[in-house]
């Protein structure tokens, strides 16, 4: 018998509930506080992990971070104070690494979030979001990590508002009115 969208959707469910138990809480805490000291925070990941990465951005925004995305042409350059947030299952993607590397020479924080178990000399901030990895997944390629980035993002972005004391009215201020 052919699988119905709703039996799909616990099938997704389910997998994102196996993210869940393995995610590191020191790992994700140690990413929250990076938001929080930084000056200014810039995300870069590419395709479907930089959909993710720009709800995120989206979130940090309306939380009163400065924010943005690399390669707009209104993103500042990064130096000094400043957080990098690497996104990349592999951790293998060309322009993602040649970002953290930049970032790095110019004295900017980074931390890569990746599917992958890698070590210090990628980044020297990793949050793993262990998708194929430790996680095994029925769905099409980086859709798990992608789904999981955009509910991890949502819970830091949580974290941030909570420490940071800013309320739900001052999110709604700062909420697009030119929609």
């Amino acid at each position: 018998m052919e699988e119905t969208i709703l039996q799909r959707v616990k099938t997704i469910l389910g997998e994102l509930e196996q993210v869940r138990q393995v995610l590191d809480e020191e790992e994700l805490e140690n990413f929250a506080g990076m938001i929080q000291r930084a000056r200014r925070v810039v995300f870069t990941a590419q395709g479907r992990s930089g959909f993710a990465a720009r709800t995120m951005v989206c979130r940090l925004m309306h939380i009163g971070i400065d924010v943005h995305m690399a390669g707009q042409p209104d993103t500042p350059a990064v130096g000094k104070g400043d957080l990098l947030v690497a996104i990349s299952s592999s951790a293998g993607t060309r322009i993602t690494l040649n970002h953290l590397e930049a970032a790095g020479k110019a004295g900017a924080d980074r931390i890569l979030i990746t599917a992958k178990d890698v070590g210090p000399e990628v980044c020297e901030n990793i949050l793993r979001i262990p998708v194929r990895t430790r996680v095994e997944t029925v769905q099409h390629a980086g859709s798990l990590f992608e789904q999981a980035v955009m509910i991890v993002g949502d819970a830091v972005s949580w974290r941030v508002q909570q420490a940071l004391g800013t309320t739900e009215e001052e999110m709604n201020r700062r909420h697009s009115n030119l929609q």
